[in-house]
C-alpha cells in the first residue's frame, strides 16, 4: 500500500492505494505461497494545527489521480558475503493537486524485516523516516513513512532517496525473505505512478536466477546479473519474486522410510527441516500406501525431496515432479503440503489423464492420512461448493497441466484445485475408503470401466 498524506486547513485526509501482489497461486487453495496484500485501512494520520479541513473527495484518491506526480526508480542489489541486500528508491515528487492542500509525507511500502532506514533529499539533507506496520497483522510489508521537508505546495517538486537493509533472514522468520548460501529470495516492488515506475535487482552471477509474478529483462555488467523493468505500467500490481540458488551448497541427506532410501536436500542453516521431513515421511508413507491400497510404485526408485523458494516463487506451497521422481518444498513445517505432494507419487499423469482428477485424489487422500495420524490439514468443517460462477471457473476437463508459469491465470489454479478435492470429496463420501480404494486398484489394473458379459475385453489403449 501506497499512502499519500495531504494536509489542509487543519487537518489531514489519506489518500489509500491497497496492493494485490501479481503472482498469486497455491499448490493447496488453502495454504498461500505469496505475502498477504496490505491493509486498506490507513493509520490515523498526525493533526496540523491549521484551520478546519477541507474534504477530499473519494473520487480523488484514484490511483494515478491523486494529484501527485510520484517518479520511482528502486534497486536491490545483493551483498552475498555481508548477507544482506540492500534496498534503495528515488521519488520524484511533483504537487499537482489543490493549491489550497499540501503534502508533508510520503509512505513507501517495504518488507517488514527491512532494517537501517534513512531518507536523504537530492541537496543531501537528511529525512525523518517513521517505520509503521500495517493495519493487517499478516501483511508482509511495513510502511516507511518520509517526512517532506520543506512541506510540498502546489507547483513544487521534491526529490529524495530512501535506503534501508534486508538482512538474510533464517528459515521460517517472520519476513518474507531469505537468504544463506545456497538461496536468496525476496519480492523486488517499485512505488511510483503508472509508466514512472523503474525497478533493477543486481546479484553475484554463479546463482540460477527465477522470477515469479512479472517478467524482468535479465543481462550480465559488471560482473552481476542485471534483472530490470522500466516505465511499469502497473506499480501497484507489479511484483516480481526472486529466488536465486546454488544446488552444491544444499545440506545432503539420506534417510531410511518403509526400507526406502530417500534423498534430502535443506539449505545449509536448516538441518531442523531435515528431521521434520524424514519423520513426516516415516509416518506418513505407510498411511498412504494403506489408503491408496497400492506399494510404494517399484519403477519409481528412490525419492529426492529439496527444500526450496522456487514453488512460493511462483505462487505454490511446493510441487512433484514425476520425471525427475522429486518433491520440493519451501521451509514452512507444513505436514499437509507434504502428504499432498508425497500422495502425487501414486497419484499423477501416469494413473489418470485428467489433472483435476490426480489433484483431487491428491488432496483427499493426503486428508484422511492426516486425519488418521491426528495431524491438522487443510480441509475445513465443512468443504463448502465451488461458484461456477465465480472467479477463475473452469470445467475441470479443460484445467490443464502446467507447461510453464508465464501465463499462469492464478484464479482458475484456486478455482479448479478447490474444485477438483470437492468434487472428490463428495465421491469418497459414497464410496467410502474401500470403494475408493477399488477405484484406484482398478485403475493400477487398467480394468474396464464396463465389462462385456460373460467375459471382460483386454484394455489396450
Amino acid at each position: 500500500m501506497v499512502r499519500l498524506i495531504a494536509a489542509s486547513a487543519g487537518a489531514v485526509a489519506a489518500f489509500v492505494f491497497s496492493v494485490t501482489p501479481a503472482g498469486v497461486g497455491v499448490e493447496s487453495p488453502a495454504k498461500p505461497a505469496v505475502p498477504v496484500a496490505p491493509s486498506t485501512a490507513a493509520p490515523a494520520a498526525p493533526a496540523v494545527p491549521l484551520a478546519p479541513a477541507v474534504p477530499v473527495a473519494p473520487g480523488q484518491a484514484t490511483e494515478g489521480g491523486d494529484g501527485l506526480r510520484a517518479q520511482a526508480s528502486t534497486s536491490f542489489v545483493v551483498d552475498a558475503e555481508a548477507r544482506v541486500i540492500r534496498g534503495s528508491t528515488e521519488m520524484t515528487l511533483t504537487h499537482e493537486y489543490d493549491p489550497d492542500y499540501y503534502f508533508h509525507a510520503y509512505d513507501i511500502p517495504v518488507l517488514l524485516e527491512a532494517t537501517n532506514h534513512r531518507a536523504v533529499r537530492s541537496d543531501g539533507a537528511a529525512l525523518p523516516v517513521a517505520v509503521e506496520r500495517d493495519a493487517n497483522p499478516d501483511a508482509a510489508f511495513a510502511h516507511a513513512v518520509v517526512d517532506l521537508q520543506p512541506n510540498l505546495f502546489a507547483g513544487d517538486t521534491i526529490t529524495f532517496r530512501l535506503d534501508y537493509d534486508i538482512p538474510f533472514q533464517a528459515p521460517r522468520s517472520e519476513g518474507w525473505s531469505r537468504g544463506n548460501d545456497a538461496v536468496i529470495t525476496f519480492p523486488a516492488i517499485s512505488p511510483g505512478d503508472p509508466g514512472l515506475s523503474r525497478l533493477e535487482v543486481r546479484l553475484p552471477v554463479g546463482y540460477e536466477v527465477e522470477v515469479g509474478g512479472a517478467e524482468l529483462a535479465r543481462f550480465e555488467e559488471g560482473g552481476q546479473l542485471v534483472l530490470r523493468a522500466e516505465a511499469i505500467d502497473e506499480p501497484w500490481t507489479f511484483m516480481p519474486v526472486v529466488a536465486a540458488t546454488r544446488e552444491d551448497h544444499l545440506l545432503s541427506h539420506d534417510a531410511e522410510v518403509a526400507g526406502l532410501t530417500l534423498h534430502l536436500q535443506a539449505w545449509p542453516d536448516d538441518p531442523a527441516w531435515v528431521d521434520f521431513i524424514a519423520e513426516q515421511l516415516d509416518a506418513q508413507m505407510p498411511v498412504l500406501e494403506e489408503l491408496v491400497g497400492q506399494e510404494w510404485p517399484a519403477d519409481r526408485g528412490e525419492l529426492e525431496v529439496i527444500e526450496s523458494s522456487v514453488p512460493t516463487a511462483h505462487g505454490y506451497a511446493g510441487w512433484f515432479d514425476h520425471a525427475e521422481n522429486s518433491i520440493t518444498l519451501g521451509d514452512d513445517f507444513d505436514p499437509a503440503t507434504v502428504a499432498h505432494e508425497l500422495a502425487h507419487v501414486w497419484f499423477n499423469a501416469t494413473l489418470f489423464t485428467g489433472r483435476w482428477i490426480n489433484e483431487g485424489m491428491a488432496d483427499e487422500i493426503a486428508e484422511s492420512a492426516l486425519a488418521e495420524l491426528g495431524t491438522p490439514g487443510f480441509r475445513p468443517a465443512t468443504l463448502p461448493p465451488p461458484d461456477p460462477a465465480g472467479p477463475g471457473a473452469v470445467a475441470l476437463n479443460d484445467w490443464a497441466e502446467l507447461r510453464g508459469f508465464e501465463e499462469v491465470d492464478h484464479d482458475r489454479e484456486l478455482y479448479a484445485y478447490h474444485a477438483s478435492w470437492y468434487v472428490i470429496d463428495q465421491i469418497a463420501d459414497e464410496l467410502g475408503v474401500e470403494g475408493l480404494r477399488s477405484v484406484v486398484t482398478a485403475a493400477v489394473e487398467r480394468a474396464m470401466t464396463y465389462p462385456g458379459d460373460p467375459g471382460g475385453e483386454e484394455l489396450t489403449g
